[in-house]
């Protein structure tokens, strides 16, 4: 999925990498929205957000999280990507 403030590409299951511009931050949305997600594995590690690359493009993160099954994966990146959304878009005002 491409959007005008920042690009998405979903991989591997609840792993959604997000590429965003400079002045965003985001690690904090996106860990409330998976660690509040009802089906998220909690028997599992606890979800994190790395930083994948830093440069003058943007960031690029990536959300590793455990689900108790794939359609819950798809909910969560599907979730993850919403508030992205929203934070990245408020960023932009």
């Amino acid at each position: 999925m491409r959007l005008t403030f920042f690009t998405v590409s979903h991989l591997d299951g609840s792993q959604p990498w997000i590429n965003l511009p400079a002045r965003c931050s985001l690690p904090r949305p996106i860990l409330a929205v998976a660690h509040g997600f009802e089906s998220l594995d909690r028997q599992a590690a606890e979800p994190e957000v790395y930083f994948v690359k830093v440069d003058v493009n943007g960031t690029l993160l990536r959300l590793v999280a455990a689900c108790t099954d794939a359609v819950s994966d798809d909910r969560l990146a599907q979730k993850t990507l919403a508030r992205a959304a929203q934070v990245v878009h408020r960023a932009s005002l």
